[in-house]
């Protein structure tokens, strides 16, 4: 390390001074200097120079989350003080290792030692440890007393001119401000705070207050501006070593704002882990709460159980009351099904508590709780004055708060019989969730948000089912699956920043896959994965204004319309059954009456569901022998028998033989072959998310030229696949083609953008782990997902002759994340894709008849359907071909 030019020289007390003026912009130059003034200060004389040393020491340990090694060094400042009869200096350096007792978990020996000190010092020192004083109460969860500290203490600081204990005292208040719900309060302070820093060049602080920043701005609800702040300040809070698992805390509490658990729960787990082996206790207390929160979320009530609890234990034992009650919430949370009769009481009395401790949110929360179990027991009364009650002491309601209270107040009056109640809450929390993801660009964001609504949802479905109103459940289906899908998109000018990091990531990828060719063994993927998050982070930072306000959800009326011949089947699963709803189009021949089907339990469909995918499975793979392979496809033969039964066969006078079908499933339903089922194997069939996406691809195509203007046809085929040639002869146009080596991603993208139709036959990968990863195997390279999302015009067509080129991650609300269904929310009306490996042979077969039907004019259903007749059913190959290939959209 490089010591700062006016070091080179300096004394021992001047190389102390410079230590502490360098913990706030670089806490490692800090410690060496406050090394070097220890080094050199001998003699009682120097007493004052040591302590002053080892307080910075304790200080940038403490800002790199060295706690074991801020404590040794405060306490050896508090010596020396002492030693030379150094009340004052003794005093503000136990008041600064007060602060590290408090992240220890020590909160009450920190206030003792903080009140201790306070009675040695007077003027500018004494108020600047009541600015340390009011942090220590309120990281104790004691609101009120802290902010009476910092009012009286802030106005003599900034009468001092003490730039730097103001802009701390400012951005602490700052975080209580919006921890009491006041977040203009809270943006004044820390905002200010922001400009001192900076204009006193103290990067680490001014870094970490941008951070705040940012916690603030997902507070309020803006996800892209939290994720941008974050991102500003990661590269100066990782250059001095700030501590990594405080802002994985942060990263995750965002992620859970968006409805991303998974993700949510795994930044989580490190950020406990990293703070564990910090000994950051303070800070792993509230680690624990935020994973109990992860946890209720996910439906895991005996997870949630747990983290509340050591949180409350940790909470307790550390002396901070504020925490505790916290805690108690969430174990209460928790409880909340166990049918507790005293749970009113308790969930009432906590609210008042909280309140009193200035947690208005949590009281509100609190209130919230009650009300539920108020009527849970039949006290509808008390349960509207307890829900009025959550609404008039809320502060600043963030999306997630308001979609909790809708969700609430339509418990409340669904258990209070009601329905016309309910229906409204429902309405008003999608609404609420509407806007919420209205302000994301990034897809793999958007799709997770619905997740906080999945309860709201389930109260609507089960109004209209007890209903039995065909019409009513239709309504609410379609109010939670077609949320945000009948906007066309208009993307923004492409980030280049992403644009090379995505060029960089394929690159890494080619290397990692040629040395893994070379040597016979993988090779190490550290530097891709962190690519790889380079991609996700920059791809999120993407605003949502891109996206045109949604219409709504599709009336039935609408529906009708825009079904024609077709008739829609809307499945649903609620409290562990399966029901579906059935609507003719205008000009098929059903009455224009919604139809309400009960079909069974979901455990059934799924179990025969996992059976006919094992047997689909060993066939597309073609291992085993002649008779094994025989016995795989006797199997499938019945698997497909077996759902139907579930499945169609109750619809039977619903869906007339050869009219064509548009499905959707419900989230344990996107893995049927539809095409193998008895009853619909002879018809074409269309899967799309809800009868509103639907009506949005036809919305889609009709954006098309008319049919007489010259339209391109794409063809594209990557390495490893034999390339369709038969597909492209007796055609009427001459397609454009990419083949071999001039089958890059630019050339690929090119073409794709703005195509009628486009075929790409490569191999195909699905990444659970990041749909938006998933990818096309071209000559350079991998196509993403990230790379289709940014087509100015998606074709309107797309075949994907590429093994799992269908395969999703479902997420609740029949959100799809995976590259056909990429493709679809970029603006292409359909897409032929197959949701398993699929025999090359059979499938050129599969395509050159299809794409000659194509030809002919016939819709991509239709197209499909008299497709399959090319292919030997007979054979295991030509079975499973012809069921894993689907129609996507319309």
């Amino acid at each position: 390390m490089t010591l700062a030019p006016d070091a080179v020289g300096a004394t021992a007390a001047e190389l102390a001074e410079q230590a502490m003026e360098l913990v706030g912009s670089d806490p490692l130059a800090a410690i060496e200097h406050a090394q070097r003034a220890l080094a050199a200060a001998r003699g009682p004389q120097q007493a004052p120079t040591r302590t002053l040393a080892w307080r910075a020491v304790g200080l940038a340990a403490r800002a790199r989350g060295d706690l074991a090694h801020a404590d040794d060094a405060l306490r050896r400042a508090v010596r020396a003080a002492t030693l030379a009869g150094d009340r004052a200096a003794a005093a503000e350096a136990q008041m600064t290792r007060s602060f590290v007792l408090l992240d220890q978990g020590r909160a009450a020996l920190a206030l003792r030692l903080s009140a201790r000190a306070a009675s040695d010092l007077e003027g500018l020192a004494a108020a600047r440890l009541q600015a340390q004083r009011a942090l220590i109460l309120q990281r104790c969860g004691r609101l009120t007393d802290a902010l009476d500290v910092y009012d009286a203490v802030i106005p003599h600081l900034v009468e001092a001119g003490d730039t730097v204990w103001e802009s701390r005292a400012r951005s602490n208040r700052g975080i209580l401000h919006a921890n009491r719900g006041d977040l203009l309060r809270a943006d004044d302070d820390l905002s200010r705070a922001r400009e001192l820093l900076e204009a006193d060049g103290r990067e680490l602080d001014a870094a970490a207050v941008l951070w705040n920043l940012g916690c603030l701005a997902r507070e309020r609800g803006d996800v892209v501006l939290a994720l941008r702040r974050f991102d500003a300040a990661d590269p100066v809070c990782d250059r001095h070593g700030f501590i990594e698992g405080l802002r994985l805390v942060d990263r995750a509490s965002l992620l859970l704002a968006v409805g991303a658990v998974g993700e949510s729960r795994e930044v989580a787990e490190r950020a406990r882990a990293a703070l564990a082996a910090a000994e950051q206790a303070a800070d792993l207390l509230e680690c624990e709460a935020l994973l109990a929160r992860i946890a209720l979320l996910d439906g895991d009530e005996p997870a949630a159980l747990e983290h509340a609890r050591a949180a409350h234990r940790a909470a307790t034992e550390q002396g901070r009351p504020g925490w505790a009650l916290q805690a108690r919430l969430l174990e209460l949370l928790a409880q909340e099904g166990a049918g507790d009769p005293g749970l009113v009481r308790r969930a009432t009395e906590l609210a008042r508590a909280l309140d009193d401790a200035s947690w208005p949110d949590a009281g509100a929360e609190a209130r919230l709780l009650a009300a539920r179990a108020a009527a849970s027991c039949g006290r509808h009364e008390r349960a509207a004055e307890l829900l009025a009650a959550s609404r008039s002491v809320a502060a600043a309601p963030s999306a997630v708060a308001r979609l909790r209270q809708a969700h609430s107040e339509a418990i409340v009056a669904y258990r209070g019989a009601d329905a016309a109640g309910a229906v409204r809450a429902v309405r008003t929390g999608m609404t609420v969730l509407a806007q919420h993801r209205a302000g994301l660009g990034a897809s793999d964001l958007q799709a997770h948000v619905p997740a906080l609504a999945e309860g709201l949802a389930g109260v609507g479905l089960r109004v209209a089912l007890e209903a039995r109103s065909a019409l009513r459940v239709l309504r609410e289906i379609e109010r939670w699956r077609g949320q945000d899908v009948r906007a066309r998109p208009v993307r923004p000018p492409r980030d280049p920043e992403l644009s090379a990091a995505i060029a960089a990531l394929r690159r890494a990828s080619n290397e990692v896959q040629q040395a893994a060719v070379a040597d016979g063994a993988a090779a190490p993927r550290g530097r891709l994965a962190a690519l790889e998050r380079d991609v996700v982070r920059l791809s999120r930072r993407t605003a949502g204004g891109a996206w045109r306000p949604s219409t709504g959800p599709a009336s039935a009326a609408e529906l009708r319309r825009g079904l024609g011949r077709h008739v829609l089947v809307e499945y649903l699963a609620l409290d562990g059954r399966l029901h579906a709803v059935t609507l003719g189009g205008e000009e098929s021949s059903l009455d224009p009456a919604p139809r309400l089907h009960e079909l069974g339990r979901v455990a059934d469909t799924e179990a025969a569901l996992e059976h006919l995918q094992f047997a689909l499975a060993r066939l597309a793979t073609g291992r085993g022998s002649e008779r094994s392979l025989q016995t795989a496809l006797d199997g499938a033969r019945a698997g497909g028998a077996e759902l139907a039964a579930l499945l169609v066969e109750p619809l039977v006078d619903r869906i007339a033989p050869g009219s064509p079908v548009v499905v959707a499933p419900t989230e344990s339903l996107h893995a049927v072959p539809w095409s193998v089922l008895p009853g619909l194997a002879h018809t074409p069939v269309h899967l799309v998310r809800s009868g509103t996406s639907w009506l949005a691809a036809r919305a889609h195509r009709s954006h098309r030229p008319p049919k007489s203007v010259d339209q391109r046809e794409v063809f594209v085929t990557g390495p490893g696949v034999r390339a369709v040639k038969q597909a492209l002869e007796h055609r009427d146009r001459s397609p454009q083609v990419a083949f071999g080596a001039d089958a890059t991603v630019a050339r690929t993208l090119q073409l794709l953008d703005g195509a009628a139709v486009a075929h790409v036959a490569a191999h195909g990968t699905f990444r659970s782990d990041n749909p938006l990863l998933s990818s096309l195997r071209l000559h350079d390279g991998d196509l993403t997902v990230y790379d289709l999302e940014a087509l100015d015009e998606p074709p309107e067509l797309v075949v994907l002759a590429a093994c799992h080129s269908a395969a999703a991650q479902v997420l609740p609300g029949n959100q799809l994340l995976g590259v056909a269904h990429a493709l679809l929310g970029a603006g292409t009306a359909g897409v032929v894709a197959t949701t398993l490996p699929t025999p090359d042979a059979e499938t050129a077969v599969l395509m050159e008849s299809l794409h000659a039907h194509l030809a002919d004019g016939l819709d991509a259903g239709t197209a499909l359907l008299r497709a399959r007749d090319a292919l030997d059913l007979d054979t295991p190959a030509g079975f499973a071909t012809s069921a894993g290939f689907d129609v996507y959209g319309c």
